[in-house]
C-alpha cells in the first residue's frame, strides 16, 4: 500500500531453504527462485535432539531471509508424524508433540533473532499430499493426537503467526 506508506512484506517458504522470488512472483513456486542455501530437512536436524543446533540453523535461515528481503519465513512445520505414508513427514520434526514443540521453539527463536518473522505451518492434521486441497482431516481431539496434555510447547517465542486455522477455538485458544 504505497499510498498509505505501508511497505510490502515478502513471505518465503522455508525452513529447509528459502523459496523467494524477485518482484511479485507468481506465488506458486513454479518459476525461478533466488539462490538460497539448502538446509537439512526438519526430520534430519531433529534427529540430533539438539535445540541449540536447531536454533543455530534458524539463525542462519533468518540471516539469509533478511539478506534476501524476506520479512516472514513460512516455517517451521509443527505437525507431528501420524502416518508413515504422509508425503510431508520430512518437514516435521518428530512424532512426539513435546519434542516437536521444543525443537520448533528453537527454530523460531533462531529465525526471529535475525529480525525476521517465523510463521508456524502445518500446525495440525496435514497428514497427506494426495488431494491435499480438498481432503477433510478429522481428528478426535480427546485422543492422543491433539491432547493438550501432550504439551506442544512454544514457550519463549516472541511472535508466532498461526494462519488458516479458521474457527477452531480448540487450536487457537485451548491447546496449551
Amino acid at each position: 500500500l504505497p499510498k498509505r506508506a505501508v511497505p510490502a512484506v515478502m513471505l518465503s517458504d522455508g525452513p529447509h531453504g528459502l523459496r523467494a522470488q524477485e518482484g511479485t512472483g507468481e506465488n506458486l513456486g513454479l518459476s525461478g527462485s533466488l539462490p538460497a542455501t539448502c538446509f537439512p530437512t526438519a526430520v534430519t536436524i531433529a534427529s540430533s535432539w539438539d535445540p541449540g543446533l536447531i536454533e543455530e540453523v534458524g539463525r542462519a535461515v533468518g540471516a539469509e531471509a533478511r539478506a534476501l528481503g524476506v520479512s516472514v519465513v513460512l516455517g517451521p512445520g509443527l505437525n507431528i508424524k501420524r502416518h508413515p505414508l504422509c508425503g510431508r513427514n520430512f518437514e516435521y520434526l518428530s512424532e512426539d508433540p513435546l519434542l516437536s514443540g521444543h525443537l520448533a521453539t528453537a527454530m523460531v527463536r533462531g529465525i526471529q533473532s535475525q529480525g525476521v518473522g517465523a510463521c508456524l505451518k502445518h500446525f495440525a492434521v496435514n497428514n497427506q499430499e494426495s488431494h491435499r486441497l480438498v481432503v477433510d482431516g478429522v481428528v478426535d481431539v480427546n485422543g492422543t493426537a491433539l491432547n493438550p496434555g501432550d504439551g506442544i510447547a512454544l514457550e519463549g517465542v516472541e511472535r508466532v503467526a498461526i494462519v488458516g486455522l479458521k474457527d477452531s477455538e480448540f487450536l487457537l485458544f485451548d491447546l496449551k
